[in-house]
């Protein structure tokens, strides 16, 4: 579930809270959204049940809707099924990738069809393809590994920072085939540290500081003299340390 927006007092202009606390430090990285589904529903009023997001399925926002739906595949109620087939079907950009990776964690198999169907979907326009990527990642697909690597050489950043959101989930990956390619993990932690907006950079070095290998260490190490602010360095270090 990924929410970033450029927003004044975080807050859209219908009202809807994008703001929402930040993860506790313990919390694992691939954690990080399933709180932030729930915390979303919370900041906007609605109770991160089962009862709260089959109501907010049916919402006209598309935001609270991708989030009812992540924490319905979060709850693993298979109540929410057949409302979540309905979404899947008939929705599109990251509301269709959110309901089909929620059926798929509900047993519902054939909705992986679905999230790779997402990877196709133009990048600069549309969130669905980095999150469908790494949607299919945890459950052991690196299909959207290509799509990820091009996600960095768009110009949109809201696009760039959820690509980023994903590049841990292909660590257990790497090696793998992914179409041409094989799955470098280590290549897209590169490409984001290397990005132009340091928000990007912020996102990898979080992951980072989960990642203990050669290649990490390497990366990091070639991060912390350049990095362009003290809180990246610090973030760097910090990643560095736990090496």
């Amino acid at each position: 579930m990924s929410t970033d927006h450029d927003t004044d007092g975080g807050k859209e202009p219908d009202g809807i809270v994008l703001d929402t606390p930040d993860p506790p430090d313990d919390l694992p990285y691939a954690d990080f959204e399933d709180y932030r589904a729930k915390e979303l529903l919370r900041v906007n009023g609605i109770a991160p049940t089962i009862e709260g997001a089959l109501v907010t399925l049916k919402s006209d926002e598309n935001i609270l809707r991708a989030a009812a739906a992540y924490v319905l595949g979060s709850i693993g109620d298979a109540a929410a099924i057949p409302q979540l087939r309905k979404v899947a079907d008939d929705s599109e950009d990251l509301v269709k990738a959110e309901a089909a990776y929620a059926l798929v964690r509900l047993g519902e198999k054939r909705y992986r069809d679905v999230l790779k169907e997402c990877l196709a979907y133009p990048l600069n326009a549309y969130l669905s393809p980095s999150v469908a990527a790494g949607d299919l990642a945890r459950l052991g697909d690196p299909a959207g590994f290509p799509v990820l690597v091009e996600a960095f050489k768009v110009d949109n950043l809201i696009a760039r920072v959820v690509a980023c959101k994903q590049l841990s989930f292909f660590v257990p990956l790497h090696g793998q085939r992914a179409g041409r390619r094989r799955v470098d993990a280590h290549l897209l932690f590169g490409l984001a540290l290397r990005d132009e907006q340091a928000e990007v950079q912020r996102i990898a070095l979080i992951q980072l500081r989960e990642l203990r290998s050669p290649e990490s260490r390497k990366l990091l190490e070639r991060y912390l003299p350049v990095a362009a602010a003290e809180y990246l360095r610090d973030a760097a270090q910090r990643a560095l340390d736990r090496q």
